[in-house]
């Protein structure tokens, strides 16, 4: 049974996260399945390589699906993106083995947060970057993210609701890179994110960077967890899962 793998892009604001919700509330999910029961048949599922919450953005989410019907990448892009919504577009579409899945193939994921430090803050912006404190410190944030990357458990960084059955988890990247004119982007990449995991990594952050607590207190959340003492949760309208590690199709 063919397997495909198509790589999505969407504008989470009018959306209540990727996976489908028992309020029926609109979804990215939701509209996928929709579009692919039209082209293939009812009732496909696909599986995505995270799942973002209501406001997060995805710039090229992996999201595979298996269905008896066999048609063309080119064919499938191309059906796809004339039935699916003007905030969800397909950027790609390939045949993958049949054992390969978006989620449990993923070595690795990345997500991008974007901060904006202005005393006037761009209207055109609102939706894209999160306002930070205009005597913003760039320096003690880039020292608060050198102890995050390598394996930890990050209790301290998971949301109340998380089911995820392990905490730990291996942070291979956390970078910050100044753009100027009062913009910086954070990325991060691990082996997996709990839930709230960046934004509650962010919000600590942004309290670093306002100077409302030290650097050193990002080591300490790692060291000795304690879900009470972490910054407020930054908004999702800032975050943008950006992509995922298969090794297995690189080779």
């Amino acid at each position: 049974m063919p397997n495909y793998l198509l790589e999505l892009s969407y504008d989470g604001r009018d959306f209540a996260g990727w996976q489908l919700q028992r309020q029926g509330e609109r979804t990215v999910q939701g509209e996928v399945e929709l579009a692919l029961a039209e082209l293939f048949e009812p009732g496909t599922r696909v599986t995505a390589a995270g799942r973002t919450d209501a406001g997060v953005h995805a710039v090229a989410m992996p999201a595979s699906f298996e269905t008896k019907v066999e048609r063309d990448d080119e064919t499938v892009v191309r059906a796809l993106n004339a039935t699916l919504p003007s905030d969800v577009k397909v950027r790609r579409c390939r045949h993958v083995p049949q054992s390969f899945s978006a989620r449990f193939s993923a070595a690795a994921r990345v997500y991008r947060y974007q901060l904006e430090s202005r005393e006037i803050f761009e209207p055109l912006s609102r939706l894209r970057w999160a306002r930070v404190g205009v005597a913003f410190d760039w320096s003690a944030v880039h020292n608060a993210l050198a102890p995050v990357v390598g394996e930890h458990d990050f209790t301290s960084f998971r949301a109340a609701g998380c089911t995820a059955t392990s905490p730990i988890r291996v942070m291979h990247r956390a970078e910050l890179t100044e753009l100027g004119d009062g913009r910086g982007v954070l990325e991060f990449e691990a082996n997996g994110f709990l839930r709230n995991m960046v934004r509650s990594l962010v919000g600590t952050l942004i309290e670093i960077g306002e100077g409302r607590r030290p650097a050193g207190d990002m080591a300490a959340l790692l060291e000795h967890p304690n879900r009470d003492e972490v910054g407020k949760t930054a908004p999702a309208h800032g975050l943008y899962f950006v992509t995922a590690r298969y090794p297995e199709l690189d080779e």
